[in-house]
């Protein structure tokens, strides 16, 4: 006898068998279900959802107070904020995903590092330059070198204290090794603070050593400045120094991030009036 062996009514194959009747096995593919249409409504989901982000970001913008308002990222994590000048911060460092989440040495693709040891609420997480430019929601930036050279002039002015004497009003209160002058971070950390920047001494991520560098002596804040093909500017602030510098770092390195918006006009008069409101006469 013969054996046939069929698929989807095709011969496929025979095999003869001298002890049975010929006899017919026809194999049915398997049905593969078509996803393109599924994945469509997927991608068109998420692009209703990227537009329904975006407005709810231009509602909350244009309603926004500095200083009163809440910053919310991509992930619904929510910032207090500071007016210093015309200028607007986050007073903490970003923790939004953004890239992936990986120990990986890039200067071309977005990686994050969460230091798990920390709270990231208070702290935030390291990011590489690539991940960095997409921290920020919309009607917020990654500050560039001239808007840290705008908030040295102004907290000058407000300290008061000259060119060398000014970081201990950008810096927490907590966190910060010890330095011998109170125009240091380092020095009387428990005056520091007064612009409430609140920046924190944790240095930055080395992804390809997987270890943290300058934790407790320096805080360093990414710009979206470029200083050549494979770096960017950080602000540095540091432990035993009154001033701020603004050095060029490899963009592969952990670097936390502060967002910031210039305030409007009819929000800074409300802010003024606020303040004004506050005065005894």
């Amino acid at each position: 006898g013969v054996l046939t062996i069929q698929q989807d009514g095709q011969t496929v194959g025979t095999f003869s068998a001298n002890s049975c009747d010929n006899q017919t096995i026809n194999i049915t593919s398997p049905v593969v279900p078509d996803i393109t249409g599924l994945q469509n409504q997927i991608d068109s989901l998420q692009n209703l959802m990227n537009h329904m982000l975006n407005a709810v970001n231009d509602i909350n913008n244009a309603n926004f107070q500095c200083g009163t308002s809440k910053m919310v990222d991509a992930d619904g994590n929510q910032y207090e904020t500071v007016q210093i000048g015309t200028q607007c911060w986050t007073k903490t460092n970003m923790r939004v995903a953004a890239g992936t989440r990986e120990d990986v040495y890039s200067t071309s693709l977005p990686y994050y590092h969460v230091d798990t040891t920390l709270d990231a609420a208070t702290y935030g997480y390291y990011y590489n330059w690539e991940a960095a430019k997409l921290v920020c929601p919309a009607g917020w930036n990654l500050p560039t070198r001239a808007d840290f050279d705008t908030l040295t002039s102004v907290v000058l002015r407000q300290v008061n204290q000259g060119e060398y004497c000014y970081t201990p009003a950008l810096a927490a209160t907590t966190g910060w090794q010890s330095s011998t002058s109170s125009c240091y971070p380092g020095g009387d950390t428990a005056s520091n603070n007064s612009t409430g920047f609140a920046a924190l001494p944790i240095g930055y991520y080395n992804m390809a050593l997987k270890s943290s560098s300058y934790v407790g002596n320096r805080a360093l804040l990414w710009t979206i400045s470029e200083s050549s093909s494979t770096g960017s500017y950080a602000c540095k602030i540091d432990y035993d120094m009154g001033y701020i510098q603004l050095g060029t770092h490899y963009r592969a390195a952990g670097i936390p991030v502060r967002c910031m918006r210039e305030v409007s006009a009819e929000e800074a008069s409300i802010n003024l009036h606020d303040s004004l409101a506050t005065v005894a006469f």
